[in-house]
């Protein structure tokens, strides 16, 4: 049952945050930022389709990092500004 293994999913997530290999941390990124904001994972878009993002499709402007926070802003599913700030570890 997941609920017994939780912890060890997230233990592997963020140690693989730290892994050498830089495709390893982007996915194990994206795990942890859904796992820990329920964001959803996004998709890429058609030029005609609204520019909206998820986990996957974050972009620089979408994020400000400060000593001890992670600020999200974007438009999510359906053009809905998402905001949410996190603790960063």
């Amino acid at each position: 049952m997941l609920a017994k293994e939780i912890e060890t999913i997230k233990d592997k997530i963020v140690k693989d945050m730290n892994s050498k290999d830089p495709k390893i941390r982007r996915i194990s990124t994206v795990c942890w930022l859904i796992y820990r904001t329920a964001m959803r994972v996004g998709d890429e878009k058609d030029p005609d389709e609204a520019d909206t993002v998820g986990a996957t499709t974050l972009r620089k402007e979408h994020v400000e990092l400060t000593a001890n926070e992670i600020k999200f802003d974007f438009l999510g599913k359906d053009s809905v500004r998402w905001q949410e700030t996190v603790p960063a570890f």
